[in-house]
């Protein structure tokens, strides 16, 4: 597996935001910055250039492995019926065929803002498809406090208007290490689209 260096950097001197809400903000304005200027959209993705097993390693081995599913465990929703079926996806059989990074960023009233990461691990048979998503979210209301984090899956089956994904889970993280891994592994991802890992 390729090892990807996800070691701290010293505190930007803000008195407001936390180092990892500091950062988070300036990667998620970066990604951002790449949007079309006349694009309607709050969010802007790409597809890194890593191989997409490297990226479930690294989060497997990070603070927040928690949250992921563990291999076995179905993509389809829990309680399958007629108009939700068992799409026959499971972590650790189904190939993961690629890999997102998403930025979200919003701007609110009184110059506040909030910002979202999203991670997107994208498995398919080449008859269904699942995604299994990791987001970090934070904003300027939440100055001082640690980011939360989620984990949510996605599946084209279901997609339909209302359907905003199944099996969530969240929790704030536990500190600021656990945050800074994540935004550190967006980095590299983001990163990647001009240097192959």
């Amino acid at each position: 597996m390729t090892e990807i260096n996800l070691k701290h950097e010293p505190k930007p001197n803000n008195p407001n935001l936390l180092r990892c809400q500091f950062e988070m903000k300036k990667l998620c304005d970066e990604i951002l910055s790449q949007r079309p200027k006349d694009s309607p959209y709050t969010f802007f993705e790409i597809e890194p250039k890593i191989n997409p097993n490297t990226v479930s390693n690294i989060l497997k081995e990070s603070d927040i492995n928690d949250l992921l599913l563990k291999d076995g465990d179905t993509l389809s929703i829990t309680d399958t019926n007629d108009y939700f079926p068992d799409i026959n996806l499971f972590v650790g059989d189904t190939p993961i065929k690629a890999v997102s990074l998403r930025a979200w960023g919003w701007k609110l009233e009184k110059n506040n803002w909030m910002r979202q990461l999203d991670i997107g691990l994208h498995y398919s048979d080449d008859i269904q498809t699942a995604t299994q998503l990791i987001s970090i979210h934070t904003s300027s209301n939440r100055s001082g406090e640690l980011p939360f984090i989620t984990r949510s899956i996605h599946a084209a089956e279901y997609a339909e208007t209302g359907y905003e994904g199944h099996s969530a889970v969240g929790r704030q993280v536990s500190n600021e290490n656990e945050a800074i891994q994540f935004i550190r592994l967006a980095e590299v991802l983001f990163d990647s689209r001009k240097n192959d890992i």
